[in-house]
């Protein structure tokens, strides 16, 4: 399962250089993302991870009250 996560990194960085988007760093959740495959690809792009705990809504302000508008 840590392969596909990692595949599917590689291909979402490919979709947002095509949109001139480069991804420094990820805020992610403690699943999948804490597979060391994840994290070695992380490194090896240069970019940076945090993790946000569970139910901590008030991490991500903006996305929870569009969640909430819709």
């Amino acid at each position: 399962m840590g392969e596909e996560t990692v595949w599917a990194k590689v291909k979402f960085g490919g979709y947002a250089r095509q949109h001139s988007v480069n991804v420094m760093h990820y805020h992610t959740d403690n699943g999948i993302f804490r597979k060391q495959a994840f994290q070695e690809d992380v490194q090896a792009q240069r970019q940076t991870m945090t993790y946000c705990g569970v139910g901590a809504h008030h991490q991500n302000g903006l996305a929870e009250k569009l969640i909430r508008d819709i």
